[in-house]
């Protein structure tokens, strides 16, 4: 029933987000709920929103600038990782559809100091033999290697969302890299 709702809202930087949102706490202690700017989105780049979950506020939107009109952009998965195993939320990766890596640092108790790390750079792009770039369309998996305290991401190129896909025989490639 509409009782039981708390907030009814649109973001058009979702576009279409094909992830599911991430619902977690910050450094602050307080609860979001985490989504990448998805593909056909108003902005037509990537990006990442964290939204308040207790009223649907808008905390922070962090665009990366890469994706136009022409050459359109979007994440379709964010993963969250809990760097110092605190139970608070400390990076948020995504992945695009320009093969860019992203790295969104909310480590900060203050929604002010919240950035895309590495100076708002990438902290990688997936492009195949010839140096042309590969999409993720997967989303990023990230996790903590336990002896060493590195971070490892892992992830796949490839698109499997358009009707001419299916065709595509380009080679894909399988990443793990460290951040």
């Amino acid at each position: 029933t509409s009782s039981k709702v708390l907030w009814d809202k649109s973001f058009a930087e979702l576009g279409s987000y094909l992830g599911t949102p991430q619902v977690t706490r910050t450094e602050s202690g307080q609860w979001v709920v985490v989504a990448g700017y998805g593909y056909n989105n108003s902005t037509n780049q990537s990006g990442l929103l964290v939204i308040d979950i207790a009223t649907g506020t808008l905390l922070k939107q962090l665009a990366t600038g890469k994706g136009d009109a022409a050459d359109p952009n979007g994440i379709s998965e964010v993963n969250l990782l809990d760097v110092d195993a605190d139970g608070n939320t400390d990076w948020v990766y995504g992945a695009d559809l320009h093969g860019y890596v992203w790295k969104f640092d909310i480590s900060s108790t203050s929604t002010a100091a919240w950035k895309i790390a590495y100076s708002g750079q990438p902290l990688f792009q997936a492009k195949n033999g010839s140096g042309t770039r590969q999409m993720v369309t997967g989303g990023v998996l990230a996790s903590v290697q336990p002896t060493t305290g590195k971070v490892w991401l892992f992830f796949g190129t490839g698109r499997y969302l358009n009707v001419n896909d299916p065709s595509n025989a380009d080679q894909q490639t399988w990443y793990g890299i460290m951040d």
